[in-house]
């Protein structure tokens, strides 16, 4: 039975960077495309505000302010994950803590 021959070159970090930033710069050209063929101006009344703009300019407005809160969302998630994950280690050193105080070693069975 032969060895597996290890394949050529693998991908490295700066690899995928540069795709994703062709990929970034090909949607950048495709929203500037679309941006310029949707120029009719549009009202936007919000509140006691009234803002005439181009219709592009309004959809790329509402979309970064979808992704602002979405990245909100997902920024408040992230606290909270870390605020779990910070009382579960103080709530792991105090248990290790109790362990060595009455004279077991932490990570083996204990019987009583």
């Amino acid at each position: 039975m032969e060895a597996k021959q290890p394949s050529g070159v693998q991908g490295s970090f700066a690899g995928g960077t540069w795709i994703a930033l062709i990929a970034g710069a090909l949607l950048l050209i495709m929203l500037l495309v679309f941006i310029m063929q949707n120029q009719d101006q549009v009202d936007l009344v919000l509140f006691a505000w009234n803002f005439r703009f181009p219709a592009g300019i309004g959809f790329l407005l509402a979309a970064i302010s979808g992704a602002l809160i979405m990245a909100l969302v997902g920024g408040v998630r992230m606290f909270q994950l870390r605020r779990q994950i910070i009382k579960t280690d103080k709530h792991l050193v105090e248990t290790v803590n109790s362990i060595r105080a009455t004279g077991g070693e932490p990570g083996k069975e204990t019987t009583r």
